[in-house]
């Protein structure tokens, strides 16, 4: 895995945490159930990748940066195209 999908994976993972906080709080079943099956894979991978044998300070810091800006872009979208919606 190139620290390019390592940060696209990440990216996924933590604005799908984040995506699905912002749901369950705003009582979102639908969404929030849905942003579960994203959150394993991407887990399933980034975890994989990071705890892997080669894996080291670099992808560490790829994943902490990628997920810095998912979980402020999941904030974001929820609160300009979900939260309105059920407004």
């Amino acid at each position: 895995m190139t620290l390019v999908i390592l940060a696209l994976v990440s990216f996924v993972q933590v604005f799908a945490l984040g995506f699905q906080s912002r749901n369950v709080n705003h009582g979102n079943y639908g969404w929030a159930a849905g942003t579960s099956f994203f959150i394993g894979i991407s887990q399933a991978a980034v975890w994989r990748r990071i705890t892997g044998p080669d894996a080291g300070a670099t992808e560490a810091l790829v994943y902490a940066l990628a997920g810095s800006i998912a979980i402020v872009s999941a904030m974001a979208v929820h609160q300009r195209f979900i939260r309105k919606a059920a407004a």
